[in-house]
């Protein structure tokens, strides 16, 4: 029906039914025409809103990102269009008709699902110098890592928050012989995180986060500051360079100083490279990264790049540098290559309602470094995400690495149920194919994630837990063709790190049979399983999971770490432990009751003392272990 036609029939209609309930007479009767025409075309505009409304209804929304031609001449282009389509969110819906479609099944199934589970209970989810002595548990023979305590053979550095500490090593009569604040460029966030100390003890490099405000912007930034420290009672800087992004990780290797920040672009400008492409300072002033530099996929998983510096041993001089865009997960670092990764999703066939099964993976991305700069070794992609870089191991031309693999659908997201574990898995890739050669895929029982892994030459462990029960696997990876497994079965609690300790044996520190009960165990290999040989408990209380913060002598079986209690002192303390062979046992507890962080409080045992570090306090007390 035409429209004229349509508006026609509706009026006469009106009319009729006005005049066969109006007054008689004729003046009555054209004061009713006239309403009912008025009603009439109030009738037609409703209807034709309805009608063009409904046509709205069923538009569909633009999935397109916005153009950004505009940027084509930019030598970042590429990386340009990449970084739009990654921060371009395709509507979730085709059109409107499809949204109030999929609101009213919410509602629908809402109630069903509230229907469904009422009444059931929730399940509950002098000068400085000398020799230097290493403190820190790196995780590689002569790949050095920074940490908030390093020490010569007559002073101990300590950083906490903004301040450098240094101790005279004198046993009883140690002192604090010097201090320097190294936040000295006024600006609003400032936050040592890390520092090196140099072979001859007398430069040190903090690694610093730091907030650089500009006109128009607010940056994270990572300062490099290098200090004099040779006299502690007067420290000074000598030089400070910055880099873009936070402060992730560095490693003081035969090469120079290799340092690892995170740089984020969520938001970027495309008229200001400074929003999305990576800043270093280079004689004074902060240059973009080339785009050679840059390293990325052909469809970006993360927003985020993971920048690389290889710098002069102090960290005065930039050598070279590059970055990888969407790899910025965990960093793993050999004698002679950094690991980036990347985790990712991949899905599989929709069904018929338009719902698809994912599951995670992840690609490990290998740059050699030497004494030239960097070198692009390729990459590899193995099912599962990467817990830490504990999880990846470079031994014998090959990369060792353990996942947890995890699977979620689109319909669990858009619910927001969490993914559920579905195994564990370990494979050996060979470096120079960078193809897996050797692989044990879902090993660890349904539900379990990995909680730590350690490798050892030709061994590997392998913690994984559902709740707070776990197993741990031993790997012999000798043969690569006859890998052998072995396990605990299931004990109480978990280790959040596993370390390979004295004279053969495996120490796991971590939670209990209560999940604020710390429980440190010692395991043994037996002929057919993993053995428990012995542990400690502690309970009420929370510990510091950092695994640098730990003190390891393997030598005299020693641990220590920080701990905060929840007894009625609600204060930290740092304990002493030791493994005699026979059991562990407590030898040495520092309390404090102020409430500190545990993860930097730090220890070391020299000559019949034991020095402990703990925001600005410092004590030292004689410990036999004889």
């Amino acid at each position: 029906m035409k429209k004229k036609q349509w508006l026609r029939s509706l009026e006469g209609a009106d009319d009729r039914y006005v005049i066969e309930a109006a007054p008689t007479g004729a003046a009555s009767h054209k004061r009713s025409r006239k309403w009912a025409r008025m009603l009439s075309i109030i009738a037609a505009c409703l209807a034709l809103a309805l009608l063009l409304g409904t046509a709205a209804l069923f538009i569909p929304y633009k999935t397109t990102p916005p153009s950004v031609a505009a940027y084509s001449g930019s030598e970042y282009f590429d990386i340009i269009q990449r970084l739009n389509e990654y921060n371009h969110e395709p509507p979730l819906f085709k059109n409107t008709f499809d949204l109030l479609l999929s609101i009213g099944s919410m509602f629908t199934n809402s109630k069903e699902q509230m229907d469904s589970t009422n009444g059931e209970a929730a399940l509950d989810p002098g000068e400085a110098g000398g020799s230097y002595a290493e403190i820190t548990d790196n995780q590689v023979a002569g790949v050095i890592e920074a940490d908030l305590i390093k020490r010569s053979d007559s002073h101990i550095f300590y950083l906490c928050g903004e301040e450098l500490y240094i101790y005279s090593i004198e046993g009883e009569n140690s002192t604090l012989v010097g201090t320097y604040d190294t936040k000295q460029y006024g600006t609003d966030y400032f936050q040592a995180k890390e520092f090196f100390l140099s072979k001859d003890c007398k430069t040190l490099t903090v690694l610093a986060n730091y907030g650089k405000k500009t006109f128009t912007e607010y940056r994270c930034m990572v300062k490099v500051i290098v200090l004099d420290v040779s006299n502690p009672a007067s420290v000074k800087e000598i030089s400070n360079t910055d880099v873009s992004g936070e402060y992730l990780s560095s490693r003081l290797t035969e090469h120079g100083l290799l340092l690892m920040t995170r740089f984020s672009c969520y938001e970027p400008d495309f008229s200001n490279e400074h929003t999305f492409v990576p800043q270093i300072e280079i004689d004074g002033e902060l240059q973009s990264m080339p785009p050679e530099h840059i390293v990325y996929p052909e469809t970006l998983t993360n927003p985020s790049y993971t920048v690389m510096l290889m710098m002069d041993a102090t960290g005065q001089r930039v050598i070279d540098s590059t970055a990888f865009l969407s790899y910025a997960d965990d960093v793993y670092v050999s004698p002679d290559a950094i690991y980036a990764t990347r985790e990712f999703d991949e899905y599989g066939a929709a069904n018929l309602l338009g719902e698809q099964d994912y599951r995670t993976r992840s690609e490990i991305f290998r740059m050699g470094y030497g004494a030239d700069g960097f070198d692009s070794l390729g990459s590899v992609t193995v099912d599962g995400y990467v817990l830490n870089q504990y999880s990846l191991d470079q031994y014998k031309n090959t990369l060792r690495v353990v996942t947890t693999t995890s699977q979620s659908s689109t319909m669990a997201n858009e619910w927001g149920l969490m993914p559920s574990y579905i195994g564990a898995n370990l494979y050996v890739i060979d470096l120079d194919s960078m193809e897996i050669a050797a692989s044990v895929e879902q090993f660890a029982p349904a539900g379990e994630d990995v909680k730590s892994v350690r490798f050892d030459g030709d061994t590997a462990y392998v913690c994984t837990a559902i709740r707070m029960t776990d197993p741990v696997f031993f790997f012999d990876l000798s043969d690569l063709d006859d890998i052998k497994v072995k396990k605990t079965g299931t004990i109480e609690g978990f280790s959040s790190s596993l370390v390979n300790f004295a004279n053969g044996y495996l120490l796991g520190i971590g939670r209990g049979s209560g999940w604020n009960t710390l429980k440190v165990e010692i395991y043994t290999e037996g002929e057919e399983t993993v053995e428990s040989f012995c542990k400690f408990e502690l309970p009420d209380c929370e510990y510091s999971q950092d695994y640098k913060s730990y003190y390891i002598d393997r030598e005299k079986g020693l641990i220590g770490l920080g701990i905060y209690a929840y007894d009625e002192s609600y204060g930290c303390a740092y304990i002493v432990l030791q493994f005699d062979g026979q059991s562990i046992r407590e030898v040495l507890r520092v309390p404090y009751t102020v409430r500190n962080n545990p993860e930097q409080m730090r220890g070391v045992y020299i000559d019949g003392y034991y020095y402990v570090c703990n925001h600005s306090l410092f004590d030292v007390l004689a410990l036999d272990l004889d």
